[in-house]
């Protein structure tokens, strides 16, 4: 769920690109290839860290643009992501939307 205000662009660049960065992260990376559930379950921090960093990676892509360099887009985005495995839930949240 993403919630922009000052403006949909934060909100939408993170929404179009929140899978693109997530999936490039190396600690997703790293619980992704884990062989079974099990081995899952014992390093669901993975999935945390992930997430925390795929949160200021996407801050700081959007941030580089030149619209918001330049004061063109004033935008921001509040955020809650959840990622379902097979034995967690874990939600993540940016701003105020918790």
């Amino acid at each position: 769920i993403f919630d922009g205000h000052a403006g949909p662009d934060a909100g939408i660049f993170a929404s179009e690109n929140l899978i693109r960065v997530l999936t490039a992260n190396s600690h997703w990376t790293e619980y992704a290839n884990l062989p079974n559930d099990k081995q899952k379950s014992k390093n669901i921090e993975l999935v945390k860290k992930a997430l925390v960093e795929t949160y200021q990676a996407l801050d700081d892509e959007f941030n580089s643009s030149d619209q918001v360099k330049y004061g063109v887009d004033m935008s921001g985005c509040t955020a809650v992501t959840c990622i379902i495995t097979p034995t967690h839930i874990v939600c993540a949240s940016v701003g105020d939307s918790r």
